[in-house]
């Protein structure tokens, strides 16, 4: 049974590792990423992030949640990603990309698992971004003032119902604005009086981290969320950061 588990555990961090491999570089912007697996029970989840290039001067920005732990988390990452990805060179329009997804996770998922994400394209040149939302958390905005806002679209998770209605929001980033998405480990991180952390105080952490570029903010964002939960997460975070090249 100790050898199984030990061989199941390895197979799920491979697969996990793989969905976490991005590009060296990308034209227009920078990019950082975090990820860390909850200090308490989790090793292996099915969080994870995808950034890519597209057509012209579009990129692709993904980042989502599949429900459970494990290999079988980590095996319906790989489908969920694979499944948007494939869609998204097929379909321009983020919330129709995300509702036909639905229509291939529900044939493969079981009762009890859902995914939670955000898919979105960049222009690197105008600045235009269009995400689409599938019952995940607000996608935030540092804009390089430092005033920080937030969007969101309320929608159906992935792989729970038939037919889902994803919505979606544009705006337009400027020269050194950035865009963040996380998975709700962070903002559901809590104290131990079971106070979450939340969107607004991750908003407040973001205007005050002193950390400004892509890659770095990632990690300040986490010790802020760690340190309100006194140094244990009991869920697993994703952070993808994409600033705007001036």
């Amino acid at each position: 049974n100790a050898r199984i588990y030990e061989a199941e555990h390895e197979n799920a961090t491979i697969l996990q590792e793989a969905q976490l491999t991005l590009p060296a570089k990308i034209k227009g912007i920078r990019f950082g990423t975090l990820y860390k697996s909850a200090t308490k029970t989790a090793r292996v989840g099915g969080d994870f992030f995808d950034i890519f290039e597209m057509r012209g001067n579009d990129v692709g920005i993904l980042i989502g949640d599949i429900s459970g732990k494990g290999i079988r988390a980590a095996t319906l990452t790989t489908l969920v990603k694979s499944t948007v990805k494939a869609l998204a060179f097929e379909y321009s329009n983020p919330s129709e990309v995300l509702e036909r997804a639905n229509k291939v996770l529900i044939t493969s998922f079981e009762s009890s698992s859902f995914a939670t994400l955000i898919y979105g394209i960049l222009n690197t040149e105008s600045g235009e971004v269009t995400l689409s939302f599938a019952g995940h958390p607000p996608a935030l905005v540092r804009k390089a003032s430092g005033e920080v806002e937030a969007h969101d679209a309320r929608s159906a998770l992935l792989g729970a119902f038939p037919e889902v209605s994803c919505g979606r929001v544009t705006f337009t980033l400027s020269a050194g604005d950035s865009l963040f998405l996380y998975t709700d480990g962070m903002i559901e991180a809590r104290r131990d009086d079971q106070e979450l952390f939340g969107v607004e105080r991750l908003s407040e952490s973001l205007a005050n981290c002193k950390a400004r570029s892509a890659e770095e903010t990632p990690i300040c964002l986490f010790k802020a969320a760690e340190e309100w939960a006194g140094g244990s997460l009991d869920d697993d975070c994703a952070i993808l950061a994409v600033t705007l090249e001036v």
